[in-house]
């Protein structure tokens, strides 16, 4: 079944279009309760002095329930989704981090001729991440919303073109974090050549416009555009084994004041999946890309990341996971603050899980997960450990 969703920036809008053709959908409509039980052992992403400050005991336990919808309505060729959850934080020990939590995707699937495309938004609120907010405040509501379109006129062999546009928006409640308040207009342009035996090859040319429209101190910067001229291949290696690749060459330009800020050089993506049996599933990405700064006193990150993970079923109700992932982000532009300003951090982590379906309708998971972060300042450097159980129940 194939729900919309809406992909920014140049190296992942083509990987979407070139993705084969949507399959028959059915008419789907599910709605379903869940309930979250988190043990974290640092929910605070911080040291132990930095947590004291703002007021937060490290370690804590949060109930999360939510109601869930999933629907999928064909009309014709064409189909609308909506997929979301409204739910809401409890905090046992930092009641101040207590929030709702709302996500939604929705909008329509298109095919007309010999082309498909989707028109669609994206729309969450909840307490940000506890790392992002200054280091004397520890609330901090984020609304996260876009919407887009994109569109592929594609044949099984020959060329094709492809297209998306998207608006991004990203506001915050703190007043101090408002500063990263931000709107970017990102999109791809993109040409296809496919070959059943070969693959599908795609150049493709990229544009974002991203704006910080609540910065405050003159040395800060405003805002920063980025264009990206890359090419991107998909194949189905074998039954088992497939795969895509992304290059691309970034160039970015802003209008800080701070020496350096400008960046040129690679951006990437792999993306493989291998199916060695019927049972199990691995999966590897890896990229280096540039998004928006999430820390105060950033204009842009360039992040790398590798993530290794994998999939086992035992039956027809149990299933095991496990991986690892690396992020490598390094924060540029960034200007003075009277704040500690996070400039480069590492990231390690472990995580593994077990899903017990006991029937159709509910579902038990059992996740849980290990992070270690080094940063360039001691506030931002911590470890954690958090373990998660669920239940879910579908109608």
């Amino acid at each position: 079944m194939h729900y919309g969703k809406i992909v920014c920036g140049g190296l992942l809008g083509v990987a979407a279009l070139t993705t084969p053709a949507l399959a028959q959908e059915t008419r789907s409509i599910n709605f379903g309760v869940q309930a979250t039980v988190v043990h974290d052992s640092n929910v605070s992403r911080s040291d132990a002095a930095t947590a004291a400050l703002r007021g937060i005991t490290r370690e804590d336990t949060i109930f999360s329930p939510a109601v869930t919808a999933d629907v999928l309505l064909p009309i014709s060729r064409q189909s609308l989704y909506l997929r979301g959850s409204v739910g809401y934080d409890f905090h046992d020990k930092n009641t101040q981090l207590d929030t709702e939590n709302l996500d939604f995707v929705g909008g329509v699937n298109l095919r007309f001729g010999p082309c498909e495309g989707q028109l669609g938004g994206t729309f969450h609120h909840g307490q940000a991440n506890v790392q992002t907010v200054s280091l004397v405040d520890s609330e901090n509501a984020i609304d996260s919303s876009s919407l887009g379109a994109t569109v592929a006129c594609t044949r099984g062999t020959g060329l094709g073109i492809t297209a998306a546009a998207h608006k991004t928006w990203s506001e915050n409640s703190n007043a101090v974090v408002f500063q990263n308040d931000s709107e970017t207009w990102d999109g791809t342009v993109g040409v296809t050549y496919s070959r059943p035996a070969l693959g599908t090859l795609t150049v493709y040319a990229g544009y974002s416009d991203t704006d910080y429209p609540n910065r405050l101190l003159p040395t800060s910067a405003g805002g920063y555009e980025s264009t990206t001229l890359g090419v991107s291949f998909e194949r189905r290696i074998s039954s088992r084994l497939q795969g895509v690749i992304s290059y691309g060459y970034t160039s970015v330009e802003t209008d800080s004041l701070v020496q350096d800020s400008d960046f040129e050089g690679s951006t990437w993506s792999v993306q493989l999946a291998y199916r060695p049996t019927t049972r199990a599933r691995v999966e590897l990405s890896m990229g280096r890309a540039v998004q928006p700064a999430s820390s105060i006193g950033g204009l842009y990150s360039i992040a790398t990341n590798y993530r290794l993970s994998a999939d086992y079923d035992l039956g027809s109700r149990i299933a095991l996971s496990l991986g690892t992932e690396f992020v490598d982000t390094e924060t540029d532009g960034s200007f003075a603050a009277i704040f500690p300003v996070l400039t480069d951090s590492q990231s390690y982590a472990v995580f593994g899980g077990v899903t017990f379906a006991q029937s159709e309708r509910i579902r038990w998971t059992l996740n849980a997960r290990y992070e270690d972060r080094d940063a360039n300042a001691p506030q931002y450097t911590y470890d954690r450990t958090v373990v998660a159980l669920s239940a879910g129940v579908a109608f």
